[in-house]
């Protein structure tokens, strides 16, 4: 390879390498309960992302194995951290296991959507 073809593409490997993190989706990194956990029954859920995000247009969909919708409460932004969505259940959940649906924006517009589930036991 001519030595020109090396250096172009070189610098085309930096430059990819140095893009910011600002195009990247927002990736779910942990949650309370944790994905596929046994748990008592919860009053809120947490989600941290990887980065900001906005409550006002968060959407979070919890149901139940035998196809029962939760009933949840608001959805806000930890006071602490703002990578940190707070869903408020209405009433503690019986036994069983629970599917997680979320959708949200980051502060810079990116969207991201995902799934995981948690078993409650008494």
């Amino acid at each position: 390879m001519p030595r020109s073809r090396l250096f172009a593409a070189l610098a085309l490997l930096v430059a990819l390498a140095n893009i910011p993190a600002v195009f990247a989706n927002v990736r779910l990194k942990d949650t309370v309960p944790g994905a596929e956990s046994t748990v008592r029954p919860p009053m809120e859920l947490r989600l941290r992302f990887s980065e900001r995000v906005k409550a006002s247009n968060a959407r979070v969909r919890i149901s139940a194995d035998n196809g029962l919708v939760v009933k949840i409460g608001e959805i806000r932004k930890a006071a602490d951290d703002s990578k940190v969505l707070i869903v408020t259940l209405e009433q503690p959940l019986p036994a069983g296991h629970y599917r997680v649906k979320w959708r949200v924006s980051s502060t810079d517009a990116q969207h991201s959507e995902g799934r995981y589930g948690f078993t409650v036991a008494h």
